[in-house]
């Protein structure tokens, strides 16, 4: 029963790791599309980025929302999204 129980807890560690590997892609990918968006137009929208990265633009808010948290990008809702140093950095 022991080692079964370690099975499973193992399994769970596993695909905890590799949703956060999934997860930092995204990210990566979300400021790579930012970047973009910046350099073509000027600026990026939440609208812009749905339509590039084919998800819905609640999702696009809430990736946004976690990038600001850590510090990726200032993002204030209807207001736009301004990268930070430390998004270069991580997109480099």
């Amino acid at each position: 029963m022991k080692n079964k129980n370690s099975k499973r807890l193992d399994s769970i560690k596993a695909a905890h790791q590799s949703e956060r590997a999934r997860s930092s892609t995204r990210m990566e990918d979300y400021l790579e599309i930012i970047s973009e968006l910046v350099e073509l137009k000027g600026y990026a929208t939440t609208l812009d980025i749905s339509r590039h990265m084919n998800v819905s633009a609640p999702s696009v808010t809430k990736m946004l929302q976690r990038l600001d948290e850590g510090g990726y990008l200032e993002y204030e809702k209807y207001h736009g999204i301004n990268l930070t140093k430390k998004s270069r950095c991580r997109r480099n």
